[in-house]
């Protein structure tokens, strides 16, 4: 399949000659029929090009190495007479119709052909195709999916083939396998043809330095095929695999009948198929070309006929399943069994679950039971078609002869336990220390606790609670008493019985006959009761009680704490006092503070004191606050006392400063006083300063007229100021002390606080304007711009006298407009001064009038102006001269020509007579003997340096000033050039 390189010319019939005799079956004059003769079995024209049958990357490598050049392996490429299609019946090389008429168009196709355009195979008269997958081991045709895809969309009918590198039957496997998994997951819907097995030389291959040969023994083919064909159909594709091979191959190294059944597919590139496959049940496919050409492809295609019927799958149209639901409990099994309709179809099934932690399901249709819970088991053709099982999974269930027991420590007993699914159950204990059991279900009691016994069958469980106790128990409230506190002890029996009752150390605690357990000392003991020959023990431990005081350390005199007595138990305490004159205490722990001094106070409960120590403190008092304040103001001084208390105050000179019952002093008048605080009969004094507050003016001391300053009054304190002016037509004043200019002169500001006054001096100033030019002169179209000079910022106005010869604008720019005098005013602040402006026009001169210059010179010309500006040059005739942009004339030939300059509409003009440059030569030719010298003059117009050369300076030479020396005898040229122009001499020297 897929023949690459047609060997042509030399080279086959080099390989016929090397390979074959070549016997003639007709007489050579028989022109009506072939020369042919037979080789290995394979007819044989004379004249015919042969090339060998290949497959894979590596094809035109096996040729070159001449692999695949083994007697026989040769096929016909091409000959006069081809098989051929005419109006979709199909006719060999011979004329002979095939297949009954019904045969199809059928071409193999693989990445070798490109990208090809389905659109335009689905167009012409290709009847479906047969894709390659791939080849060897999983290796995916690079152009398949997306063949696959277009086919699936156009609806092209299609089937598949693998080219094989297997060289055993394991490789065999692999390559079945990768196949099911390229072939997995896609959408083979318009699958109507066979999956075909391509076998071929493939040479050799290697890997992981391993070298793979193709197989040479029929026997190696027959395992390789098997293996092949058995695990397709493993997969679901019975009896939709077959094999495809050449004529040569196939009557070679798969000539054997555990093979020859599959060969359904054959390539003879010929006028006609003489294989005949006896084993084969259906017409053979014949591919009869490799040089086919279809629309849509670029390059040349393998081209096959297939019989309509023999080769053609039949699609599912439904599946029928052993079963719709399906019911299990985990851990089991069920086999659904799948039929596809109608009988022969394509019965390839893919099976999936739609819930896998509920139930698996294989390849084959065996479903699992995983976990509780339902699941859609689904098996689908490659077609599309599907069939569903309900499946719901229950987990099996476990009944026990109990759930709950109570058992005594050292008992057995026997639990039973029956599954739902009959699987065997296992036995577990949750504590084995408590209770055992073995795998019959026999439970042993250990010691008391409670335990669950479970049994265990396929995820379904069941548990007994089994709780176990003492033949005797004891129950307590505590396990601890303080001594001379008692506490009961309860036995509890498993039967009713007489009770003895013993204490392991009565001086530590004793017990009564009905379980009272009395404390005597500190201690741990133990309680013991007993009964029908068992007995029980509790741990009693006798704690000695405690007694605690808490409470604060310090009191002030006249104040009083509590002090708090914590015992172990509810009991009576008493409190007492070292010093009563010191301190008092209370029944119940209140201590009294009566004069400075420590004192112990004592508590004492079941037979213990406890002492706390508390200092008696004097209380303090304490005076804080300003020293001194502004008259009219006022300042709080703050008194601290030890504990909260009345505080009086009083002042020693109420005229200077008062002060309030909560301290606050007020000042009356400048002076110093005492402020007296007293509490719990303690005084404290403190002195404060009464200062008469200021008044302070700062600021500008002049401004212009119409121009504000604002003067700042600095106070003693923040109070309200008042402002006045004392001529408010010279200068007014604000609330705020913002003095506004009305006229010059002189004036005075005062400041008003807290009964004072302060008066401030001011100049008010007339404001000044001046300009930087008092005269200018500029050129009409050009600009000078004025400066005004102000006293302070303020806007200036500008206007001109005549605005026809001269504007201003609103920043001093003056524009001059036409020739003649004005004058521009600059107004600021009521004043107006002016400039005197001449505008002048400008002019345009040239350098030159008129001029001589010669063809093939420049000559510059040079315009002045005014001011600097663009000139724009023009020549009358360009013919004669042309001008650039820099007055630079270029001459060109002789004649009259006008130059021009124009710069601001003004034109000046010079008359360029060009005259053509000549050179003469005061000698036509020289006759010099050698070893002598002649000069010729050469006159230039206009003049310059010309340059001198000799045509043979073995004959003579010349000097750059024409002086020529004879060097041999002979004749030479001396030529003379300049300006472009060339005087010849010629030189004779004798």
């Amino acid at each position: 399949m897929q023949l690459k390189k047609l060997f042509v010319g030399c080279l086959a019939i080099a390989l016929l000659i090397s390979n074959m005799t070549v016997v003639s079956a007709q007489t050579a004059t028989d022109t009506t029929q072939e020369k042919t003769s037979t080789f290995d079995g394979i007819e044989i024209v004379t004249g015919e090009t042969y090339q060998p049958v290949s497959e894979g990357k590596n094809t035109m490598k096996n040729v070159a190495m001449g692999d695949t050049m083994e007697k026989g392996n040769l096929y016909r490429s091409a000959r006069v007479a081809d098989p051929y299609w005419e109006e979709g019946k199909f006719y060999d090389g011979y004329g002979t119709l095939l297949y009954g008429g019904n045969a199809k168009k059928i071409i193999d196709v693989s990445e070798w052909e490109g990208v090809i355009d389905w659109e335009k195979v689905k167009a012409s008269d290709v009847d479906g195709v047969i894709l390659r997958v791939g080849y060897g081991n999983q290796m995916m045709d690079k152009q398949f999916l997306r063949n696959l895809k277009e086919c699936n969309r156009l609806g092209i009918p299609y089937g598949f083939y693998l080219y094989s590198y297997a060289y055993d039957a394991n490789f065999a496997y692999a390559e079945a396998q990768g196949l099911l998994e390229m072939l997995k997951g896609q959408d083979l819907s318009n699958l109507a043809y066979p999956i075909f097995y391509d076998i071929e030389n493939f040479g050799t291959w290697s890997e992981d330095g391993v070298t793979y040969h193709t197989p040479s023994t029929i026997a190696a083919y027959e395992e390789i095929i098997a293996t092949f064909i058995a695990h397709m159909n493993e997969a679901g594709y019975h009896g939709k695999v077959q094999v495809y091979s050449g004529r040569y191959y196939t009557q070679t190294k798969l000539n054997s009948e555990k093979i020859l059944p599959y060969v359904s597919w054959i390539a003879e590139y010929g006028p006609k198929l003489n294989y005949v496959n006896t084993y084969y049940d259906g017409e053979v496919a014949w591919q009869y070309t490799e040089k086919g050409s279809v629309d849509g492809i670029s390059y040349d295609v393998d081209i096959s006929s297939f019989a309509d019927d023999a080769m053609h799958v039949i699609l599912p149209s439904s599946i029928q399943l052993s079963a719709s639901t399906a019911t299990l409990e985990t851990g089991l099994t069920k086999k659904i069994n799948a039929s596809v309709y109608p009988t022969g179809a394509y019965d390839a099934l893919s099976w999936t679950s739609s819930n896998p932690k509920v139930a698996q399901v294989s390849s084959n249709g065996t479903i699992t039971a995983m976990a509780s819970g339902s699941a859609i088991i689904t098996a689908k053709t490659a077609n599309g078609k599907t069939a569903s099982v309900n499946v719901l999974v229950k987990t099996p269930t476990v009944k026990l002869s109990a759930i709950s027991k109570t058992m005594y420590r050292g008992e057995t007993t026997k639990l039973t336990a029956t599954s739902s699914n009959k699987k065997p159950v296992s036995w577990t204990s949750s504590d084995p220390t408590i209770a055992s059991v073995d795998s019959n279900g026999t439970i042993k009691t250990l010691k008391n606790g409670t335990v669950k016994i479970s049994a265990s069958a396929n995820g379904g469980k069941a548990a007994c609670t089994i709780t176990v106790k003492e033949p005797i128990q004891i129950s307590a409230t505590t396990s601890s008493i303080y001594r001379g506190k008692t506490t009961t002890l309860k036995a509890i029996p498993a039967y009713s019985t007489t009770i003895t009752w013993m204490s392991s150390n009565p001086l530590i605690a004793t017990v009564s006959s009905n379980g009272v357990v009395t404390g005597k000392k500190a201690g741990t003991v133990t309680i013991t009761a007993k009964a029908f020959g068992k007995s029980v023990a509790k741990t009693i431990k006798v704690v000695e009680p405690s007694l605690k005081v808490t409470g604060s350390t310090s009191l002030y005199r006249g104040k009083t704490t509590t002090l708090k007595a914590t015992t172990s138990y509810s009991t009576k305490v008493t409190w007492t006092s070292s010093k009563p004159s010191i301190a008092t205490v209370s029944s119940n722990g209140v201590v009294t503070g009566k004069k400075a001094g420590t004192v112990t106070i004592t508590a004492k409960a079941f037979g213990k004191s406890v002492t706390k120590t508390i200092k008696v403190v004097e209380p303090s008092l304490k005076v804080t606050g300003s020293t001194s304040l502004y008259r009219g103001k006022t300042t709080t001084l703050k008194a601290t006392t030890s504990y909260s208390t009345k505080v009086t105050w009083t002042s020693s000179k109420p005229s200077i400063a008062t002060v309030s019952s909560n301290g606050v002093v007020t000042g009356k008048k400048a002076g110093t006083v005492t402020i007296t605080a007293k509490a719990f009969g303690k005084s404290v004094t403190k002195t404060i300063k009464v200062v008469e507050p200021s008044l302070k003016v700062t600021g500008s001391t002049s401004l212009y007229r119409g121009k504000t300053t604002t003067l700042k009054a600095t106070t003693s304190y923040s109070t309200k100021v008042t402002w006045k002016s004392s001529n408010s037509s010279i200068a007014t004043v604000s609330s705020t002390g913002v003095v506004t200019g009305k006229k010059a002169g002189t004036v005075y500001i005062y400041a008003n606080a807290y009964g004072k006054s302060v008066k401030y001096k001011l100049t008010i100033k007339e404001p000044a304007l001046k300009l930087n030019k008092s005269s200018s002169s500029i050129y009409k179209g050009k600009t000078t711009t004025l400066k005004a000079t102000t006293s302070y910022r303020t806007k200036v106005t500008w206007k001109s006298s005549n605005s026809s010869i001269a504007t201003v604008s609103s920043t001093g720019v003056v524009t001059g407009k036409k020739a003649g005098t004005a004058y521009i005013y600059a107004n600021a602040y009521g004043k107006s001064v002016k400039c005197k402006v001449t505008v002048k026009n400008p002019t345009i001169t040239l350098n030159k009038s008129k001029a001589t210059a010669y063809a093939g010179k420049s000559y510059t010309l040079k315009a002045t102006t005014s001011y600097r500006t663009k000139i724009s040059w023009k020549s009358s005739n360009t013919k004669i001269a042309t001008v650039d942009s820099k007055g630079m004339v270029k001459l060109k030939k002789a004649g009259k020509v006008t130059i021009s300059a124009t710069a601001f509409g003004k034109k000046v003009n010079c008359v360029l007579t060009v005259k053509n440059p000549t050179l003469k030569v005061s000698k036509a030719s020289v006759s010099i003997y050698r070893k002598k010298s002649y000069t010729v003059k050469a006159t230039a117009v206009p003049g310059g340096k010309v340059s001198w050369s000799s045509s043979n300076k073995a004959i003579a030479t010349v000097s750059s000033s024409g002086k020529i020396t004879g060097m041999k005898k002979g004749t030479a040229y001396v030529y003379a050039k300049i300006h472009g122009l060339k005087k010849t001499i010629k030189v004779i020297v004798k």
